[in-house]
C-alpha cells in the first residue's frame, strides 16, 4: 500500500498555525480558518482554492481509485499521476481564485454548507460558482 495522505501534515499547521490576526478583544489568532473566521481581511486566498478542487477534484480522485482496483506498476503509476495531478489544480485553483479577487474560507471541509456559512464574510464568493 502506498501512503498519499501525508498533506494533512501540512493543512493542519496552515489551517491552525500560520499567521496571526489580532482580534478586537486583544486576542491572538492563529491559522487561515480561524482567521478568516474572526474577519482577518488579509487571508484565506490560499485554501479558497479548495472549493474547486473539492467540487471537481474528488471525482477524479474516485475515477482513478476505480481505475486503480489491482496492485500493479501500471496501476500504482496511475494512482500518482491523479495525485500529482490533483495537486497542480489545487495551485491553479488558488491562483485563479486569486486573479479574481475571491476570498473565501471554510470551517471544514469546503463543503456547500461551509459556503453558505461564510458568504456573509467573504470577498466575491459567486465567482466560484462562475469559475
Amino acid at each position: 500500500m502506498i501512503s498519499i495522505e501525508l498533506h494533512h501534515v501540512l493543512n493542519t499547521y496552515i489551517y491552525f498555525g500560520m499567521g496571526s490576526y489580532t482580534i478586537a478583544s486583544g486576542e491572538v489568532v492563529h491559522g487561515e480558518i480561524t482567521r478568516f473566521l474572526n474577519g482577518d481581511p488579509t487571508v484565506v486566498y490560499f485554501i479558497g482554492g479548495f472549493y474547486l478542487v473539492m467540487k471537481f477534484g474528488v471525482p477524479a480522485i474516485a475515477l482513478a481509485i476505480y481505475k486503480t482496483a489491482r496492485y500493479d506498476k501500471n496501476q500504482t503509476k496511475t494512482v500518482m499521476s491523479s495525485g500529482a495531478g490533483t495537486y497542480f489544480l489545487t495551485g491553479l485553483a488558488g491562483v485563479i481564485l486569486y486573479l479574481f479577487n475571491v476570498r473565501l474560507g471554510f470551517s471544514w471541509c469546503a463543503s456547500m454548507i461551509d459556503y453558505l456559512e461564510n458568504i456573509g464574510i467573504a470577498d466575491n464568493p459567486l465567482w466560484v460558482i462562475t469559475i
